[in-house]
């Protein structure tokens, strides 16, 4: 398959192509740019335009992919890229994370329907000593579905240092909505999906002051055919 971008120099739009495809959950810039730079030039490539570094280009299209939440500023010049199907936002140590199982998705847009089974839970960010604990999402949420059948998919991803307080309000909102599910697997399951939830953090942690896009836009791929 022939590459987009062959005998281009190396741009912040294709830096945000490329990141697009890449997933990290904490590598710091200049990692990042090397690996970029390595797999545009491997592919036919060429360096930055003249008077331009690469590291400034890849940390103009990290803050741009910031903007649609797809990437987070986690620690001292370290970023994390978000996964095809994720999406990242808010500020802080710890983590709020909502996943579901693809399948449970597929089965409810074959009825018509616009949501499914979805879990929310919490993890901390950092360790006794305040390391940063870059996979604590993912770890957490291998361990929660060891055994099942496909890897779930981790949709969402809030930073937040009161991660314990925002997983109760959003709990608590969509129980009163009638969507809890009651599931020997745990009690975190609700009848949700990723723009619901993702609009009821807005509501109270105003996500709208740090991400200058609409949720609309952000969820564009998500919105049912």
């Amino acid at each position: 398959m022939d590459y987009e971008y062959k005998s281009q120099h190396f741009s912040v739009e294709i830096a945000e192509a490329l990141l697009a495809e890449t997933w990290t959950p904490g590598t710091k810039v200049g990692t990042i740019r090397r690996y970029l730079l390595r797999k545009h030039k491997e592919h036919g490539g060429l360096e930055p335009p003249q008077g331009r570094t690469g590291s400034l280009i890849v940390l103009k299209a990290l803050n741009n992919l910031r903007k649609k939440a797809k990437t987070s500023l986690i620690g001292n010049q370290v970023w994390r890229i978000a996964q095809k199907d994720q999406w990242i936002f808010g500020e802080g140590a710890h983590w709020v994370y909502l996943y579901y199982f693809s399948q449970d998705k597929q089965d409810a847009e074959s009825k018509g329907e616009s949501v499914w089974e979805c879990k929310i839970g919490k993890t901390d960010g950092v360790d006794q000593n305040g390391k940063i604990k870059y996979d604590a999402p993912e770890t957490r949420v291998k361990n929660q579905t060891r055994g099942t059948p496909k890897p779930p998919i981790i949709a969402l991803l809030f930073r937040t240092d009161l991660h314990g307080a925002m997983e109760k309000a959003i709990h608590g909102i969509l129980t009163l909505q009638g969507k809890h599910l009651p599931r020997a697997q745990g009690n975190e399951w609700f009848l949700t999906n990723p723009i619901e939830v993702t609009n009821i953090v807005a509501s109270i942690n105003h996500i709208g002051t740090i991400y200058p896009v609409s949720l609309s836009q952000v969820f564009e791929k998500e919105r049912p055919k």
